[in-house]
């Protein structure tokens, strides 16, 4: 996906689930949709984040002003939250989204190194290889030279 497009359907994504929840403040009593809707308002701000500094066509000042619109959306849904479920409700919500995305990093990391890994050992193989057969040839290529 483009950046361009990244971003904004990072946005669309955060700004669906904010209005879904500010909607339906009242009537939200299942759990695992509120965490869901609020984890798809965390994912659209990841994914624009992510896009957010990257050079693009863009305007500066169009980021800055969408950037400060956010963090607006995002103020006012943690304090309506907050008001329905609970003191501090929001906050240990993006505490554990901002933990999954450090485990998912890591996991990410270990991957990529064990990826690294084995290329680097198929490489010393075949370079071990190649070794002993260049060794073996010219071996070979002394022990005839020397019958001649």
């Amino acid at each position: 996906m483009e950046p361009v497009s990244t971003i904004l359907t990072g946005l669309a994504l955060a700004r669906q689930a904010i209005s879904f929840v500010k909607e339906n403040m009242d009537s939200l009593d299942d759990a695992a949709e509120i965490a869901g809707r609020v984890g798809q308002i965390l994912e659209g701000h990841h994914q624009y984040n992510k896009q957010r500094y990257k050079p693009s066509l863009r305007d500066s000042l169009q980021d800055a002003v969408e950037w400060k619109l956010q963090q607006e959306e995002l103020y006012n849904l943690s304090v309506a939250l907050d008001m329905r479920l609970g003191n501090g409700f929001y906050a240990s919500v993006v505490q554990q989204h901002q933990e999954k995305l450090k485990q998912i990093a890591e996991q990410e990391r270990i991957a990529r190194a064990q990826r690294r890994k084995k290329v680097e050992q198929a490489l010393i193989g075949g370079s071990l290889i190649a070794a002993l057969g260049i060794a073996g040839f010219l071996i070979f290529m002394i022990i005839m030279a020397l019958r001649n």
